[in-house]
């Protein structure tokens, strides 16, 4: 077991002599600074789960409502990923090696009011709440005032 509070992907086993910690991953479909597919890579890992009213479907990851429910009781995973979808940055994204230019949703998926909110009640209660449930976690474009 290995933790390093500054890169997820330090984490290489489950613990062996304390209980998995409760974890909440949140991300945004276009960043162009943390691929998508290392943060759902790492939630695989976790075992973690996503919330029904995701923006997509996620490979290999089960859906779970947990209304009411906190993380790593016995009927819940201990982990669960919320991902944003920007549709313009998403759909700028460069296919194959070549880089992007930077926009901003790495930064305005730690600013997004549903997303604070889901995280603020995490951390005081270890409850989850769906921030998607009224609008999919779909935003037009990064609007967070970031300047590109």
């Amino acid at each position: 077991m290995a933790w390093d509070p500054a890169e997820g992907s330090g984490m290489l086993a489950p613990p062996l002599t304390e209980p998995f910690p409760p974890t909440l991953l949140q991300a945004g479909l276009g960043d162009v600074e943390v691929p998508t597919v290392a943060c759902e890579a790492l939630a695989r890992g976790l075992g973690a789960s996503t919330l029904p009213n995701s923006p997509r479907e996620i490979f290999d990851m089960t859906v779970v409502d947990f209304t009411d429910a906190r993380l790593g009781s016995e009927e819940n995973p201990p982990a669960v990923l919320t991902e944003l979808l920007y549709v313009k940055e998403y759909a700028e994204l460069p296919v194959g090696d070549k880089t992007r230019h930077f926009n901003s949703v790495h930064f305005c998926v730690r600013q997004d009011p549903l997303l604070i909110r889901q995280l603020t009640t995490f951390v005081n209660d270890a409850t989850i709440i769906d921030p998607c449930k009224d609008d999919g976690c779909i935003r037009k474009r990064v609007t967070c005032g970031v300047a590109e």
